[in-house]
């Protein structure tokens, strides 16, 4: 055992020092396990966190995985599963509680950093294609990999971007692929290539898309150096079958994910504008070099002072072939302009503006550092035993830095104190390398002092921007309360009443509570989600849809009439300041504080109190299938998003199409007082009372809090708490009421704009139970929703109707009325409806995730040609110990 540990000590080192360096990371910034704070930060803690709560809840139901009702009306969850869940390592959230989650994605983040550096360890020390550029029969070379295979690891990228754990997947691979490729350049050998190339596309196609670009990359440099070379034609002609052909059974093999994850968003709004314009200033490519700055559409490209002197090096060394310096070069070169040109950008990013996190593909550029890194230190080691390197070319290399630091400082201003630590590590290297003293020969001491002096540097850069991102994260003993008490009150709910329905959340640590809690809601927020429903719940006034797309939220709902046909039957509120104090703790930007808010009120809703958590039971809110008795529930094609419309004319529409009811909402008439903010309302009618207040398009306001008759209603835009329609409360007949807006923090830099008079509206609630008596009967039965499946029956004295349901409307419903196939059409501009002959029968209706049975009978069929290919070869080798590389 202690033999196999020492001829494999730098392969496990390479595991192991990452992981040791991130957990010093965790332990100085008391991130879980050592303290209070999280990895659990922006996206991770907007969706991440309650998608993998979501998955391990329905491990058990995997019709749960192709369809979720928790994804706000309901959508196809598979698309979700497909971009964030499908990697194998997800598989570990089985043996953590829920309340442990940020627990759980800290061992995450530190397994699948300490892979990297394995994987790339694995990398630099098999590949045949730095074997010919170097020496590898030294054990010193061997252990000198664990420097840049390490500094691979410990990316300012990584660092940046660990939140988003799905990508990481693709960084493990990309050596994996690229070793994969060498095999088929050096030995004929496909097999590690189609595989790892599939498992990277399975576990994040969009990533693995952009590794795929790569190796394309990869592949043509490779055909020109043996063209420049003067290779043989029929070896390039043999590796171009191979590549092609493995490349095309390993996109076969993933099709299965591939399909139906790109089909998932063929209805998601899409920036692909481009201009041929720089994305940023070069002078931040640079920069980045030295680690310094962290700029909005810049690559993150750090890996450590001692890589990159060591890629200097590579083009001042005179043992390095000039052929091979320019391929290196052009490939640097190329790499920066598809960073930095926008038209470039947008390829790497499948030809979509990203949202958020910018330069996704710019680990690609490290790793190349790295290589580069590698080849150029075992020959700097090797040469430096045998004829020692030129003092021009150290000069040279120096003078290169020296010049890069100059421009940067005075350009972008670098600190002088970063220079002072970066330059003296760089000092240091250089004596680790070429001081001639005996004992600074020895291998394993300079090995030693130069991954020590690279994990300096590193460590200067990744502790300030972990410090950073401690900022901005969950807090693990918050969230961990949050999540007992809240998903206690939820299961008391779903427990006691086994129908379907929907729950409003008045109180959230992001849009995906629901999923969180695996509760039927109407908040969501992933990448998947159509703009069509999002639209739709915006213009609803569910939610203002401003610059951000695909969000929606309920928070405190519309109006108690829309609430009611969307299936709102519960409402869970808080009203503890303490409780408020926790999900800020946990989520700041995205809680909103309903503790004061007006809650729509009617006979028909009871209130109970479970300690400070308030929730109420609507029985009068709309079972999920009812009968449209309107004529006219088609014409309204598409709520189309715009901030600046009137929500109540909207509603007002919808409940003459479906109903016949007219005017479930009458217009207030609101006066200016004279002061900014300040207006007046004379309440027409008795009911709940309304506003709504426009903005422009791509306008977000500033928060600013309500007052009616000096009593605070609520706070509007608090940070990305987004509000819709609020409710200013109950009021009589003739009730005079004076409405005031005090503008909040200015955080948008966007100030409230007085000119616009918010939009009033009085809800009729005998409109409302005429409606819901018409629409709503004994005649429609035994309704019940399981994953994907919808099932219910109509009585004997069901007259024929046109059957409204509260789920988006989905090309891929299929529907059928005792086993007939029916046509679903689009009701209400984004439901469904269904039409129902008179009498007793039983309607089915399944959705069919697009593109996953073609997917997996596409993938089986290429599974099986890969196997079979692969015994063939084996069969061929005579039955051999097979030591096929896979």
């Amino acid at each position: 055992m202690l033999n196999l540990i020492k001829k494999n000590r730098y392969l496990i080192a390479s595991f192991l020092i990452p992981l040791f360096f991130m957990l010093l990371l965790f332990f100085l910034n008391n991130i879980t396990p050592f303290g209070s704070n999280s990895v659990v930060r922006i996206d991770m803690n907007n969706q991440y966190i309650a998608l993998f709560t979501y998955f391990k809840d329905v491990l058990s139901d995997p019709s749960k995985l192709l369809y979720s009702t928790s994804l706000n009306l309901g959508g196809n969850f598979f698309g979700v599963f497909a971009y964030y869940l499908a990697s194998p390592l997800n598989l570990l959230v089985i043996f953590f509680s829920n309340k442990n989650m940020p627990l759980f994605f800290s061992l995450l983040t530190l397994l699948k950093i300490s892979m990297i550096g394995l994987s790339m360890f694995v990398y630099l020390t098999r590949s045949c294609f730095i074997q010919k550029k170097i020496n590898m029969q030294t054990s010193h070379t061997v252990g000198l990999a664990t420097i840049p295979s390490t500094a691979f690891a410990l990316m300012s990228y990584v660092i940046l971007y660990k939140e988003c754990i799905m990508w990481l997947d693709a960084i493990i691979l990309l050596p994996l692929v690229l070793l994969g490729f060498d095999r088929i350049i050096s030995k004929g050998r496909w097999g590690l290539y189609a595989l790892t190339l599939a498992l990277s596309i399975l576990t994040n196609y969009y990533f693995g898309y952009m590794i795929c670009l790569f190796v394309c990359v990869i592949y043509v440099m490779w055909a020109v150096y043996q063209k420049v070379e003067k290779r043989e034609n029929t070896l390039i002609l043999k590796v171009s079958l191979k590549f092609i052909a493995s490349s095309l059974l390993a996109g076969l093999s993933s099709v299965v994910i591939l399909i139906p994850g790109y089909m998932a968003t063929a209805g998601v709004t899409k920036n692909t504008l481009f201009k041929f314009h720089p994305v940023y200033n070069a002078l931040y490519f640079f920069d980045q070099l030295l680690g310094e700055t962290q700029v909005s559409e810049t690559p993150m490209i750090f890996a450590g002072c001692v890589v990159f002197m060591l890629v200097v090096m590579y083009f001042f060394n005179d043992h390095v072939r000039y052929v091979d310096k320019f391929f290196a070069f052009i490939l640097i070169v190329f790499l920066f302009i598809s960073t930095w040109i926008d038209a470039f950008y947008l390829i790497w990013h499948a030809f979509a503006w990203p949202n958020g996190y910018f330069q996704r593909s710019s680990f690609i550029i490290p790793f190349v550092f790295c290589v580069i890194s590698y080849i150029s230190i075992c020959i700097v080691f090797d040469r430096n035993e045998e004829k020692g390197i030129s003092l021009k070319n150290n000069v040279s290399a120096i003078t290169f830095v020296l010049l890069i630091e100059i421009i940067v400082k005075f350009q972008l201003g670098l600190s002088a104190k970063y220079l002072i630590v970066l330059n003296s590590l760089i000092f240091l290297m250089y004596c680790a390398i070429y001081y001639k003293r005996r004992e600074l020969q020895k291998k394993n001491f300079r090995i030693v002092m130069l991954l020590i002096i690279s994990l300096s540097s590193l460590f200067v850069v990744d502790f300030k921007l972990q410090k950073y991102e401690v900022h901005d994260g969950s807090n693990a003993n918050s969230y961990a309360q949050y999540y007992s008490e809240t998903h206690e009150i939820y299961q008391k709910i779903i427990k006691s009443d086994h129908s379907f329905y929907r729950i409003g959340n008045k109180f959230q640590i992001s849009e995906n509570d629901p999923l969180l809690f695996n509760f039927n809601g109407l908040s969501n927020y992933v990448s998947q989600q159509k703009a069509s429903l999002t639209d739709f719940m915006s213009a609803l006034g569910y939610y203002q849809k401003h610059g951000w797309y695909r969000w929606s939220n309920y928070n405190d709902g519309s109006t108690l009439s829309m609430n009611r046909l969307l299936g709102v039957k519960y409402t869970v509120g808080n009203n503890s300041t303490d409780f408020y104090r926790i999900i800020r703790r946990i989520n700041k930007d995205m809680s909103g504080d309903n503790i004061h808010t007006q809650s729509p009120s009617d006979h028909g809703i009871k209130t109970i109190k479970n300690g400070n958590y308030v929730i109420t039971t609507d029985k009068l809110a709309f079972p999920l299938v009812s009968k449209i008795v309107g004529k006219n529930s088609t014409t309204i094609k598409y709520a189309s998003y715009n901030p600046e419309a009137n929500p109540f004319r909207l509603q007002n529409k919808i409940w003459k199409d479906i109903s016949s009811v007219r005017n479930m909402y009458t217009k207030q008439r609101v006066l200016f007082t004279g002061r900014k903010g300040n207006y007046s309302v004379k309440v027409s009618r008795s009911g709940n009372v309304y506003m709504y207040y426009p903005t422009k398009r791509t306008l977000v306001s500033d928060s600013f809090k309500v007052f009616v008759n000096g009593n605070y209603v609520t706070t509007m835009y608090q940070d990305e708490g987004e509000n819709g329609i609020v409710c200013l409360g109950n009021y009589s007949k003739g009730k005079q009421l004076t409405v005031k807006l005090i503008p909040g923090t200015k955080k948008r830099g966007n100030k409230l704009n007085y000119n616009k008079k918010p939009m009033v509206a009085v809800e009729n609630m005998s409109m409302f139970l005429t409606a819901r008596n018409k629409m709503v009967g004994r005649d429609i039965t035994s309704i019940q929703m399981k994953g994907r499946r919808l099932n219910f029956s109509t009585t004997s004295k069901f007259n024929e109707h046109q059957i409204l349901i509260t789920l988006p409307y989905d090309a891929h419903w299929h529907a059928t009325v005792d086993g007939k196939k029916v046509i679903i059409q689009r009701r209400m501009s984004d439901l469904m409806g269904i039409k129902v002959p008179s009498g007793k029968h039983h309607v089915k209706v399944i959705y069919q995730v697009p593109g996953l049975r073609l997917g997996i009978i596409v993938s089986g069929m290429a599974i099986l040609v890969t196997c079979s290919v692969g015994v063939v070869v084996i069969l061929k080798r005579g039955g051999k110990k097979s030591r096929i590389s896979l």
